[in-house]
């Protein structure tokens, strides 16, 4: 993954800009005007989340249902739950009374997971296989490849199957280290969220800075 990574341009700068437009569009769309100079938004739920989850969608190719992946089968919160699931059963297991739902949960959540990202790995080796000839052509054409914008993260995730591919890893390899590395980078930009709402919280006052909230969020 390393490797592949490597042999990719820009990536650091993509996912800056990613995070600056997929973050301003989402402020823009999701915040309610109470009344002249006073709004309202969930910055957790209608900012965080859903720009966490498309930015580990677009960087590891996964089915979300995007403008640039139209015919997605995944929702934000769907694919959101199912990574997180993942993640609490392999950083977070420190409920014995939760264990047997944690176990269902992250069985569900990684065949959610493997599933949809399979789907679409193998969609690139298909296209792979068909050459620089006119049925690759049309493949570029009338495929998901179709609906990519060139230089964006998705292109580069897109980019990423195929460097993997091209190294000799098979489509369930692939496969497998798309979501491994996924489930690693889930929650980590809401919690830093959570973190800076916090502090801002504190700064203005609105909380006591004994408020113990984000150890709260992390159990």
């Amino acid at each position: 993954m390393i490797e592949a990574f490597g042999k990719i341009s820009n990536v650091q700068q993509v996912v800056t800009e990613f995070i600056d437009r997929v973050g301003a569009e989402l402020l823009q769309k999701e915040v309610l005007e109470l009344k002249s100079d006073l709004f309202h938004i969930d910055i957790i739920r209608d900012i965080a989340i859903p720009l966490n989850t498309q930015l580990m969608t677009d960087l590891f190719y996964f089915d979300l249902k995007t403008d640039e992946n139209p015919d997605g089968k995944l929702g934000v919160a769907e694919l959101y739950n199912a990574l997180v699931n993942l993640r609490i059963w392999s950083t977070n297991i420190t409920d014995p009374a939760e264990s047997w739902n944690r176990r269902r949960r992250v069985g569900e959540g990684a065949k959610v997971v493997i599933d949809s990202a399979r789907k679409l790995v193998d969609e690139v080796v298909a296209a792979r296989g068909l050459g620089l000839g006119i049925s690759a052509a049309l493949s570029a054409k009338f495929s998901r490849q179709a609906y990519l914008e060139k230089g964006s993260l998705r292109s580069l995730g897109h980019k990423l199957v195929d460097t993997l591919l091209a190294q000799g890893s098979t489509a369930e390899n692939v496969t497998d280290q798309l979501w491994l590395m996924a489930f690693g980078g889930i929650g980590v930009l809401v919690m830093t969220v959570s973190a800076l709402v916090v502090k801002w919280a504190e700064l203005m006052g609105l909380v006591p800075r004994d408020h113990g909230i984000l150890s709260e969020t992390r159990e």
